[in-house]
């Protein structure tokens, strides 16, 4: 047994699942939390088999992936990967290993986003700014409308606009840095001009000070936003909005305002940008969003 960030690894393979994971940190991805309990998962599985002979069999791998009842293909397609990463790092290693295929679980391809019109878009930044000063968050109403703004704006994932560093928001030239996201990729992306002057004076009112702030969304000092909150609280502002949800998978999501980056603002630019930022009104040449 074995504790590693707080999460306990049991077996002959507990070891090897930390090496790797400290690895794949070192040379530079994530591995936060949740991809660490995957790891864990299948530290458990591997636990139930003999340390005699280290390894990975067909048996053990094609056990370990087989769909589970009422699991969805995204997630079944999750532990292929981590059984793939793990298997490479085996091997490295000396071990004897079998992969599976890439294509050895098909993903479900039937998903359509959520495309929000432009005055559920409206609503949603309203009810955002209606938001009241709450005890237990205290700067709460001040980061949603900012927040909103920027995944509607700039396309981010809330993992992504949470996870924003100090650093990472440049108010001077309107630069957006997004670190290791999705597939280890680093961007930069850039925000309107009224965009920045929104960001700096939610900056001034939340009363965040250099040096001893880590992150631009922070509950408490040093700890950002989660992102499991933001989902609550935009369905809340859904509600308010007069936006129906369907339910557990059903949408609309929040994940959805990276989507209507691409597919609306640029088109709803103009009259988009005079409601969320009224001091552009007589500058229609130079009105634009972080998407245009």
């Amino acid at each position: 047994m074995i504790n590693f960030d707080s999460i306990t690894f049991y077996g002959a393979y507990a070891e090897l699942c930390i090496s790797f994971i400290e690895y794949k940190r070192s040379v530079g991805y994530k591995y936060d939390r949740r991809q660490t309990y995957s790891v864990k998962y299948l530290c458990d599985y591997l636990s139930g088999f003999s340390s005699d002979n280290i390894g990975l069999t067909r048996g053990m791998v094609e056990g370990y992936i087989q769909k589970k009842q009422e699991e969805s293909a995204a997630s079944q397609v999750i532990r292929v990967y981590i059984v793939r990463q793990f298997g490479i790092y085996l091997s490295t290693l000396g071990y004897q290993v079998y992969l599976p295929p890439f294509d050895c679980v098909k993903k479900d391809k039937t998903f359509v986003p959520y495309i929000y019109t432009k005055d559920e878009i409206k609503r949603i930044l309203k009810a955002a700014e209606n938001l009241t000063y709450a005890y237990q968050a205290p700067n709460s109403y001040l980061v949603y409308p900012i927040l909103v703004k920027i995944l509607f704006g700039c396309g981010l994932r809330i993992s992504e606009a949470v996870s924003l560093r100090m650093e990472d928001v440049n108010l001077t030239d309107g630069i957006l840095h997004v670190r290791q996201s999705k597939f280890n990729n680093s961007r930069l992306v850039p925000m309107s001009q009224s965009l920045v002057e929104s960001c700096r004076d939610y900056y001034s009112k939340v009363g965040y000070y250099k040096g001893k702030t880590v992150y631009f969304f922070e509950v408490s000092p040093g700890i950002p936003y989660n992102s499991r909150s933001c989902y609550n609280r935009f369905r809340f502002l859904l509600k308010q909005a007069g936006i129906w949800h369907g339910g557990r998978g059903n949408g609309p999501r929040l994940h959805d305002a990276s989507n209507t980056h691409i597919n609306k603002i640029r088109t709803i630019h103009t009259e988009l940008a005079l409601y969320i930022y009224p001091s552009r009104k007589g500058s229609d040449n130079n009105l634009t969003t972080s998407a245009v």
